[in-house]
């Protein structure tokens, strides 16, 4: 079945690093990713451009790299 619905930028953050990461995000972390996640013009809305960026920023943390 379909995961559930993320309607907030704190459920898309959360989600992304809780998938990618295995772990939730610290408060610094959530506040820098919110700001991505959330369209500025439309406060509320989550911007498709900004969790692109959010996927790409988790992507290359050093942590979510495997290095044989």
């Amino acid at each position: 079945p379909p995961g559930p619905r993320l309607t907030t930028g704190t459920d898309v953050v959360d989600r992304v690093y809780w998938y990618a990461l295995g772990r939730a995000p610290s408060a610094d972390e959530r506040a820098i990713a919110l700001e991505a996640v959330v369209d500025s013009p439309r406060p509320g809305r989550i911007s498709a451009e900004g969790v692109a960026d959010l996927l790409w920023a988790v992507i290359v943390k050093p942590e979510f790299q495997l290095i044989f």
